[in-house]
């Protein structure tokens, strides 16, 4: 009989069990932890130059109305990206998932940030018996009801951007 410890980060206690993975470094912090804390280390002018001059590639490559889509749940974060994408000149397409977890504060943010904006949206219903059977599914093989959630939030947007012919999605 060996005993198995499961690995937890440090920092925000995910353990490795994560349905996305986990991976740490040396010293026990995951990845997301240092991947969201870089953005304290950063030179934010130097990006700001290097993403301007991208984001005039990427302009140019747009087949489409839309110079980019802006994955939303309708947090702060997403005013934040939202204002510095249409200051850049952007036409970029709002696009969100309902996880059916959203209460009316979300969903009066959610409404603001596209109406504040005036930009357009692409929203996504997924089929509610279905996704009960995925939240069940995944606590049982996972133990984290939204595991669906996340993989949505991370795919729809890659299929619509597909689908319109839109060359960057910016997270």
């Amino acid at each position: 009989y060996e005993k198995r410890i499961m690995k937890t980060c440090l920092k925000c206690n995910y353990s490795q069990n994560h349905p996305f993975g986990m991976s740490f470094d040396k010293s026990g912090i995951c990845l997301g932890c240092i991947t969201h804390d870089e953005k304290y280390e950063m030179d934010w002018d130097d990006k700001k130059i290097i993403f301007q001059e991208l984001a005039e590639e990427y302009k140019k490559k747009s087949k489409s109305f839309y110079d980019c889509i802006i994955p939303v749940i309708g947090d702060a974060e997403d005013y934040h990206v939202v204002k510095i994408i249409t200051d850049l000149g952007f036409n970029p397409l709002i696009v969100g998932v309902n996880d059916y977890f959203m209460n009316d504060i979300g969903w009066h943010n959610l409404h603001n940030l596209i109406t504040f904006f005036d930009l357009d949206s692409y929203g996504f219903n997924p089929e509610i018996s279905i996704y009960k059977e995925l939240v069940r599914t995944s606590m049982r093989k996972y133990n984290h009801a939204l595991w669906p959630s996340l993989a949505l939030k991370s795919s729809f947007p890659v299929h619509v951007a597909n689908q319109k012919k839109i060359p960057l999605i910016i997270y």
